[in-house]
């Protein structure tokens, strides 16, 4: 009898062991399986969601922009401007809305370009296809890019070899609608901020405008709303005037040293 406890005890011991083992590995099985679980969740948040939505913020704003610039800032500067400038202006405006819709276009739906299928050296570690010198791996697209200067969410894909100079192009253009806002509509955007809290005197309300047949309708639908409405747009025209300034400057630099992003920061 003393031998068949010794042979139990040994029996729970071993089975304790095993069981201990295997809860353990479980356990330390947890993180990193959530971890995988939160990466691609954060992976496929980024494509679908974050990329989608920003993709049509970009129309939202040009929408909102191009409203304020045509529904009322234009009509309003006739009154301070020489005549020929209001059709110039919006001739010019007209230019700049079909180069960054074409630009950003096109940056969104070129291919940035992927390296062909071949077993020579060097190999990704991620997709096993060739990497040719300037090629990058991109998480989040899951594939090779070709001189891939960075993954922009703004375009929902990565900028590289087939699409920069449609994303450059489209940053250029950007800047450039907003420095023209910051010099077209000065006078506009001063007077209706010095009037911000006096509501009875909006200056575009107050004006007779040839320009804008649709002046009685606005001033009636979003009186409150006016002065806060051409604020918004002639600062986010600043804002936007000195980050793309900056940011296009900086491409520029590293296209001129010939290299990208990464590899700037490598």
């Amino acid at each position: 009898s003393l031998q068949r406890k010794i042979n139990l005890k040994n029996w729970c011991m071993l089975k304790f062991h095993f069981w201990s083992r295997r809860f353990v590995a479980v356990i330390s099985a947890v993180p990193s399986s959530i971890s995988l679980h939160y990466i691609r969740f954060l992976n496929a948040f980024i494509r679908t969601g974050l990329g989608t939505g920003l993709y049509c913020l970009v129309h939202f704003l040009l929408v909102i922009i191009v409203g304020c610039e045509y529904l009322i800032l234009f009509p309003y500067e006739q009154q301070v401007r020489p005549s020929f400038r209001i059709p110039l202006y919006y001739a010019v405006g007209a230019y700049l809305i079909v180069c960054i819709l074409f630009h950003y276009q096109k940056a969104c739906s070129v291919d940035p370009g992927r390296p062909e299928c071949s077993d020579a050296e060097p190999l990704c570690i991620s997709c096993g296809y060739h990497k040719p010198e300037g090629t990058h791996h991109c998480s989040l697209c899951g594939r090779c890019v070709l001189y891939m200067d960075h993954h922009c969410v703004w375009i929902n894909q990565c900028v590289g070899l087939n699409n920069h100079r449609y994303f450059l192009q489209f940053v250029i253009y950007v800047w450039f609608s907003q420095c023209f806002i910051l010099t077209a509509n000065y006078t506009a955007f001063w007077e209706h901020f010095y009037s911000v809290n006096r509501l009875s005197a909006i200056p575009y309300c107050a004006q007779h405008l040839s320009l804008a047949p649709w002046r009685g309708l606005l001033c009636s639908l979003i009186p409150n709303l006016l002065n806060s409405y051409i604020c918004f747009v002639y600062g986010l025209a600043a804002l936007l005037s000195i980050i793309l300034g900056m940011f296009a400057a900086w491409n520029m630099y590293l296209i001129s040293i010939g290299e990208t992003f990464i590899d700037y920061l490598a």
